[in-house]
Order: C-alpha cells, then sequence, then structure tokens
C-alpha cells in the first residue's frame, strides 16, 4: 500500500527521517497540554493550508492572486453560518464552503484570460475588499462588527472534538493536503501549470487550453483555503471581519514568498513564520507592517526564490555535475500510434493575407501541404515566413482570404484546438519551462492524449498511473529520437541552446502530429549541431510526419526539402522542387544576389552568399 502511494517506488532514507518527524508531530499532545500552545500548532497547520493554495495558484501556476484571503473568509463564514444557524453539522457545512470557494474561484477565472497579471493582483485585491464589506453590510447572517460567534465545535458522534483532537485532525489535514498537492504537481495537470506559467503560447501550441488550465488551477487552489476556513470557524467557534484584513493579506504573502514558490515545502516554511511572526514581534505591534514588508523585501533581495529553493539550490551545488537517473524504457516495441493517418492535403491555403497597419505582412498566398514531405520556407528577414506559421497556427488571425487545415476550416479552430487534431510547432526562441526536469517539459507534450481528471490524478487512480507511465515511455522515447536520454533527470536552465531546441522538439513529438512546424530550428547551431538536428528531421519525416521548415540556412533546406515557397515582401515568388526554385532567376536576382559586372570589367558574377 505504502509503495502504491508513493508511485511504485521504494521508500528512501529521507522518506523514512520524515516518517519519524510526523510520528513526533503527532505525539505533541501527549507531552503538551496547555491549549494555548496546541491551538498555535493547530494555526500552523490551518495556515498551511492556506499557503499551500495560494502556492498552487501563483507558485505553479503563475497567476498573481490575492485572492486567497477572500477565500479563506468565505470557507470560514459559509461553514460558521451554516453550523449555527440551520445546525448543519461541521463535516457537510464543509462540504458547501468547499462548493462556494470553488464558485468564487472560478468567477475570478473569468476576467483572469483577459487581464494582465497586475490587473489580476488588483482585481483580487478588489475581491479581498468587497468579501470584508459584504460581512460588515449584512450583520443579521454574519454579526457585523460584533462576528460570528456561538459556532458549535466540530463533533464526532457524540463526542466533541478537544483541543488535542483538533490539533491532531488539523495535522492529518495538513499531511493528507501535502500528499494530494504534490500527487497533482507530479500530475500532468501539474506540468500544464507550470508550463502555462512559463510560457501561455507554448502551452497553446501542443494542445492545452489556457481557460482550462487557468479555471482548473484557480478552483483546485481554492478547496484546501475553503477547507482551512471551515476548520477556523469550528475550531475557534468565532469570526470576525478583522481576521482577514489586508494584514492577512500580507502576511501570507510573505510566507509564500519567504517559503519558496512553486516548491512542496515552501508552504510549510511559510505557515510556521506567519504563526510565528506576529508572536516574535508582539513588542513591535505598532510597527509590524512595517518590519513585515522591510522583511519581506529583504528576502527579495537576498532570497527572491525562498528558503526552500535556496536550500535545494545549495544541495544542487553540491551536486553539480549528476544528473538525476531516470528508469530506462520498459518496453522495446514502438508504442501504438495515437493518430490515424490522414487521407488529402493537410493544408490549403488560398488568398491567405495578413496586414499589420498599412503593412502588409503576407499577401494572397496560395499553396497546398502534402502528407509525408518537407516543405521548406525561405526568403530574406522580413519577407513574412514566421507570420505565415503564425497564421497557420492561428496566433495571427487573417486579414482576408482562408484555409483548411486537415479538413477543417481554420477560422473554426482555436491554437490549441488545432494542436489537438495534429498540428504541432517549435519557436525561434525555444520555449521551455526551465523550472522543470528535460523528462517533464517533454511528458507535457502528451497532455491532449491525458484523460484523466484532476481528481484522478491526486488519488493517483489507475487511469491517471497508466497514461502518467505511457507518457513517460513516450517522452523518453522521443528523447531518444533527439539525444538527450540521458539528460532526461536535468532541469531545462541547465541545458545549452542547442540542447534547449531538441527538447523542444521532442515535446512537439509526443503530439504525434500530422504537420511539424519548425520555425528557424537552426538558428544559433554550430555545424555539427546542425548535422545533428538535419539526422533528427530525417527520421521524422521518414517515419510519416510531414514537415514546413523556416530557415535562413538554405543548404540546410535544400538537402531536406521536398518541395521550397520563397516568400519576399509577403508575396510567395517561386514554389517547387528545390533544384528548380534555385534556379528560378526571380530567386536568384532577390533572394541569392543580383547579377553585377565582375571587377576585371568582363561578363558579370554572382553574389553567391545569403545576405539574410
Amino acid at each position: 500500500m505504502l509503495t502504491r502511494l508513493l508511485g511504485a517506488r521504494r521508500p528512501t532514507a529521507p522518506f523514512w527521517i520524515l516518517f519519524c518527524l510526523l510520528v513526533v508531530t503527532a505525539l505533541v499532545p501527549l507531552k503538551v497540554s496547555n491549549p494555548y500552545y496546541l491551538t498555535l500548532f493547530t494555526s500552523v497547520f490551518i495556515y498551511y493550508l492556506v499557503i499551500m493554495g495560494s502556492n498552487i495558484l501563483q507558485g505553479y501556476a503563475g497567476q498573481v492572486s490575492f485572492a486567497p484571503v477572500a477565500l479563506f473568509a468565505v470557507g470560514g463564514y459559509v461553514a460558521g453560518i451554516l453550523s449555527r444557524d440551520y445546525h448543519i453539522s461541521f463535516w457537510l457545512a464543509s462540504v458547501f464552503a468547499l462548493v462556494a470557494v470553488a464558485v468564487v474561484a472560478f468567477i475570478t477565472t473569468l476576467p483572469a484570460l483577459r487581464l494582465t497579471l497586475f490587473q489580476l493582483a488588483v482585481l483580487t485585491i478588489m475581491l479581498v475588499l468587497l468579501v470584508q464589506e459584504m460581512i460588515l453590510s449584512f450583520p443579521s447572517v454574519t454579526g457585523g462588527w460584533e462576528g460570528l460567534s456561538g459556532i458549535p465545535m466540530p463533533t464526532l458522534g457524540p463526542f466533541t472534538i478537544t483541543p488535542q483532537w483538533q490539533y491532531l485532525l488539523a495535522l492529518a489535514t495538513a499531511v493528507a493536503a501535502f500528499w494530494l498537492g504534490r500527487n497533482l504537481i507530479v500530475s500532468q495537470h501539474g506540468r500544464r501549470f507550470q508550463l502555462m506559467s512559463d510560457n501561455e503560447v507554448a502551452s497553446e501550441s501542443i494542445g492545452i487550453s489556457t481557460f482550462q488550465t487557468k479555471a482548473l488551477a484557480f478552483v483546485v487552489s481554492s478547496l484546501p483555503i475553503g477547507f482551512a476556513g471551515a476548520l477556523l470557524a469550528g475550531f475557534s467557534g468565532y469570526l470576525t471581519e478583522s481576521m482577514f484584513t489586508f494584514n492577512l493579506v500580507l502576511l501570507i504573502l510573505l510566507g509564500t514568498v519567504i517559503g519558496g514558490y512553486a516548491t512542496l515545502w515552501g508552504p510549510v516554511i511559510g505557515a510556521i513564520l506567519i504563526v510565528g511572526l506576529p508572536i516574535a514581534l508582539q513588542p513591535l505591534v505598532d510597527w509590524q507592517l512595517l518590519v513585515w514588508g522591510g522583511v519581506l523585501l529583504a528576502f527579495m533581495w537576498v532570497l527572491p526564490d525562498g528558503l526552500s529553493v535556496g536550500i535545494e539550490t545549495l544541495q544542487s551545488r553540491r551536486r553539480k555535475g549528476q544528473v538525476k537517473p531516470t528508469q530506462p524504457i520498459r518496453t522495446m516495441q514502438t508504442p501504438p500510434k495515437l493518430r490515424e493517418a490522414h487521407s488529402g492535403p493537410l493544408l490549403t491555403a488560398d488568398k491567405l493575407t495578413k496586414t499589420f497597419g498599412g503593412l502588409t505582412a503576407v499577401d494572397a498566398v496560395d499553396f497546398e501541404i502534402k502528407p509525408g514531405l518537407c516543405y521548406g520556407v525561405i526568403g530574406p528577414n522580413g519577407s513574412g515566413k514566421t507570420t505565415l506559421l503564425n497564421l497557420i497556427n492561428r496566433y495571427y488571425k487573417p486579414s482576408s482570404g482562408s484555409f483548411v487545415v486537415l479538413g477543417r476550416q481554420r477560422s473554426s479552430l482555436s491554437t490549441h484546438s488545432l494542436a489537438r487534431l495534429g498540428v504541432a510547432r517549435t519557436f525561434q526562441v525555444p520555449r521551455v519551462c526551465g523550472r522543470m526536469s528535460v523528462l517533464d517539459n517533454v511528458m507535457v507534450g502528451h497532455a491532449t492524449f491525458c484523460k484523466a481528471t484532476a481528481f484522478e490524478s491526486v488519488l493517483r487512480l489507475p487511469r491517471s498511473n497508466r497514461e502518467e507511465n505511457d507518457a513517460r515511455e513516450r517522452a523518453l522515447r522521443a528523447l531518444t529520437l533527439v539525444g538527450l536520454a540521458d539528460q532526461a533527470g536535468r532541469k531545462a536552465e541547465d541545458l545549452t541552446h542547442a540542447d534547449l531546441r531538441m527538447v523542444e522538439l521532442a515535446r512537439a513529438l509526443m503530439l504525434e502530429p500530422h504537420l511539424l512546424l519548425l520555425d528557424e530550428p537552426a538558428s544559433g547551431l554550430d555545424r555539427h549541431q546542425i548535422q545533428k538536428l538535419l539526422d533528427v528531421m530525417r527520421s521524422i519525416r521518414d517515419a510519416g510526419t510531414t514537415l514546413m521548415l523556416v530557415e535562413h540556412n538554405v543548404g540546410l533546406v535544400t538537402s531536406i526539402a521536398d518541395s521550397l515557397l520563397v516568400l519576399e515582401y509577403g508575396q510567395l515568388i517561386a514554389e517547387g522542387p528545390p533544384a528548380q526554385v534555385v534556379e528560378n532567376p526571380r530567386v536568384k536576382e532577390i533572394y541569392l544576389g543580383a547579377k553585377r559586372p565582375r571587377k576585371d570589367g568582363v561578363g558579370s558574377e554572382m553574389t553567391g552568399e545569403i545576405t539574410c
């Protein structure tokens, strides 16, 4: 059972150390009988739930939000009001509290799609103020300034939960939340959060819906916060608006930042801090805000990623040069194809045009992409090559004209919907998540084929485990193809530029695309790296994937392309087999260099080098 909970891995020495610490923590009530200290320890566990939810949303999903305090209040007041006024048991009231905070969190998601991170932060501050105002505006329900008193203590059957049992219940909840949160973060959903946090464009390019991912992050992160509010109401028996002021907003931000963004242990450190710091600063009660602000600024200057990240960084320096080992591929047979072959043209463009103000970047372009071939797109800088790829991927909307992709009108598809149909791409500058491992960066490309819900992932149910194992096997095969299987355990931020390009390419291959768009994949590579890239692209094409390659390196393009498209000022000036296109007079004149008199005055010569 223990092995199953840990993901089919044998417990290690650090695990047993943590297990012993947990046992010691659980035995505290046997040695500490003072209710004051038990309440302090219980508060640490409650605030851990709040900071954990904040860390999922801000640290992993990258959404700057102060909503946790508002959700904390909503969870507490919903549970308290239902328990006191409607005589509903604490446990059922907690369920209603979770539903309430999930609804509020989802509503917050809707404007988040259109707002910048700064605007979202301002919006969530207003949400905190709005909740405070609502508490004060309905005194007959919430108690107003006097507070909500008389909230019944939780019970277990005929037994009322004493402070000792409150401590143990809060500890059990915190431990369960830690385990569930860990399962979420290492799952496909957690990888989606992290990639979206680093680059929304990259996540959309592999079939991840930004709206769905943000909505999931807001809702999932709200659940531990809502239950923390219910615990606070049930254990204290009293709530007031002054418990959820901007001071708490600052404290939770302090705990989240100092503990460490996007770490499992950061919220533990943060919870201890925000409970202990106000007690330690009691003599300076009139200066608390100033001290908290100073501590926050100091940590952001010295350890901007928090204590837990700083400790991890020191450990990684001690292990410098070591790569976290990965398990080998378990199966030798090729995994089954996840897509059926597409018959007919993959893409047909008709008078495709894109203008930016008075500039026409793509001008009435017509072409057709057939399956199983490699198409090269060349042209001088500013000729519209990348704009053409962005039109195909729906990052840009055509000004006029149309095109059909995989039998569907492109205008009816979003970027992530197109990726799910089998159109993948890479970018001029590699867009990978530096804080994730190389293996995780590739596994996230399998997201479009994963059907397990977040509920299944956090509980490690069979379908989630099967999909994780399948994604891992396919990711290792993709890394083997690009020559990076031995780097699977390394963080992506530690790789070279050339290796990052290969990681991005491996991630795109996880979609098993019908059409793979490559935007200047050889940029910044040396001769040996270009040869390696060329070998990989040939393997991909030979496996049946159609390539559309935008590249300045004409030698690379002509050595692999079956057909060339030449753009100049947004117009398609030549199309056909490479040998035919490079002999086209227009291409020679505009792209490869015009004829000019020789220096010796006899005849003429070509400016043979590419000038772009």
